[in-house]
């Protein structure tokens, strides 16, 4: 009797042990599946390709709290079929799913959807308003437009903080409130407004326990003038940084922060000698693209010209006004000219001209050197307004200049 006694009592054991971890395997691949599909999720609610128009630059960052409970929140940039760059941002306060990422991320469609179909954001949030309101959703939310050509921004809230606007010279403001948050009630009236905005500055949008009910306290104003801050830097992407300082002494369990810089579109202008361009370069991505855009036009209409070196030239030049007059620029390209010339006026005053005697090893100087080893027939002058006039002649391909920057200096760069 007692072996078979024993035999049970394993047996039995063996059942429990057995029971146990079936359970604990079963729970491991919930909890897989959970998180996976909460990935999805997120990566539907937050896009992480953000579109790059010409005009402006877009950075975001998403911090979710301990629990990674950030499938509440959302935001969405995206080019409308008109051409203007819808967005939007908000926090769902209904749960479609066990982990609430589920009911963020259909309100975000159907936000997009109707903020991509409506030239009118107001009318986009009262549309989305009655959808919602036959369920069991509500959100705050903040969408909007931006004219990439005009740089003019319209926006609309319900139940949102509103933008911070920075002016790039140490100011910033919030925008306007908006109306009742989404799904509240049946009938619901919002109120688009429209800034115009100016190459140097920025909008930033937030969510998260700093923008889920907007009250003009301690912490919104810590923001406003941290924004400001880093708006006046020119921090290259500064929506990381912001959110580090904002949090610095101000946690939150979920937030969301959208940077938006405006860099401008150049103006351009054809004319009989070829093309100008003006724009305001305040910091290294205005400078940038100027310069890309430049180098691609002579490219396509200066084939003779070498275009490493040109390249160089032209970027040193630009480099020099970024450092030394940040500010208005009138550049010109002249193609039909031989060869082809290179024009750039600013209200300051580069050194571009002062480095004939500085060796290629000084690291400081090494930029303004290049452009004199390598630019033909440069010249320095003032026009009658007062500003300064760099004109060069581009080196041709096969021209002694040319070939200075091969292979030794490319080496050394």
């Amino acid at each position: 009797m007692l072996n078979i006694s024993a035999i049970l009592t394993y047996m039995l054991l063996a059942v429990v042990v057995v029971s146990i971890a079936a359970v604990y395997f079963s729970s491991v691949r919930r909890l897989h599946a959970k998180g996976a599909r909460r990935a999805l999720l997120r990566r539907t609610q937050t896009p992480d390709d953000l579109p790059a128009p010409s005009a402006i630059a877009f950075d975001a960052v998403v911090i979710p709290d301990a629990a990674g409970a950030n499938g509440e929140t959302w935001h969405d940039v995206s080019t409308a079929p008109s051409g203007l760059i819808a967005f939007s941002i908000g926090t769902s306060a209904s749960r479609a799913t066990d982990d609430g990422a589920g009911g963020a991320a259909a309100i975000r469609s159907m936000l997009s959807e109707a903020a991509g179909s409506s030239a009118d954001p107001a009318e986009a949030l009262a549309s989305v308003n009655r959808r919602m309101y036959a369920t069991d959703r509500a959100a705050t939310a903040l969408v909007g437009t931006i004219d990439p050509r005009s740089l003019e921004i319209t926006y609309a809230g319900a139940g949102h903080a509103p933008p911070v606007f920075a002016d790039g010279i140490g100011g910033a403001a919030y925008g306007e409130p908006g109306g009742f948050a989404l799904g509240l009630m049946p009938v619901a009236s919002y109120r688009s407004y429209t800034r115009s905005m100016a190459p140097g500055e920025m909008a930033v949008l937030v969510t998260g326990s700093v923008g889920r009910t907007f009250v003009a306290g301690t912490r919104e104003e810590r923001l406003r003038k941290i924004v400001a801050v880093h708006a006046a830097a020119h921090t290259p992407s500064p929506a990381k940084p912001i959110l580090h300082d904002a949090l610095t002494s101000t946690p939150c369990d979920v937030t969301t922060l959208v940077a938006m810089k405006f860099v401008g579109n150049p103006e351009v202008s054809d004319g009989p000698s070829g093309r100008s361009w003006r724009l305001d370069v305040r910091d290294a991505e205005a400078a940038t693209r100027l310069r890309r855009t430049v180098v691609a036009c002579v490219r396509r209409n200066a084939p003779e010209t070498d275009t490493l070196a040109s390249e160089i030239v032209i970027g040193e030049l630009i480099n020099e006004i970024l450092e030394n007059a940040p500010g208005l620029v009138d550049v010109t390209l002249d193609w039909h000219s031989e060869p082809a010339r290179f024009v750039v006026e600013h209200a300051g005053a580069t050194s571009v001209a002062d480095a004939s005697a500085v060796s290629f090893a000084d690291g400081g100087a090494r930029g303004r050197y290049l452009v004199n080893v390598l630019a033909e027939g440069l010249r320095v002058s003032r026009t009658f307004e007062g500003r300064e006039r760099v004109e060069v002649d581009l080196p041709q391909s096969g021209t002694a200049s040319s070939a200075r920057v091969r292979p030794n200096h490319t080496a050394a760069l």
